[in-house]
């Protein structure tokens, strides 16, 4: 298990075969988070707490459920979301 990141505002997960971001939870001050190419099948609604996202890539993941309040995310710039096929 990874521990808090509550200073944390980039990162970049690409190809980490993650099946869940729960490590992400507190991390509040994340602007740019790039989820791409890994095996996420729902986005949990923590997401729509980190109110200072600017962009966020969730391409290529299996999503099935994204559970996003876009309207909290009144920074959110960019949000690419490709659909994964097999």
């Amino acid at each position: 298990r990874l521990g808090d990141f509550p200073a944390l505002t980039e990162a970049t997960f690409l190809r980490c075969n993650l099946t869940e971001v729960n490590f992400l939870k507190n991390s509040p001050l994340l602007q740019r988070l790039n989820l791409k190419h890994n095996l996420l099948e729902s986005l949990p609604a923590f997401f729509s707490d980190f109110i200072e996202l600017r962009s966020l890539d969730l391409s290529d993941n299996p999503l099935r459920r994204i559970e996003l309040n876009l309207e909290r995310l009144t920074q959110l710039e960019e949000l690419e979301i490709k659909l994964h096929r097999k």
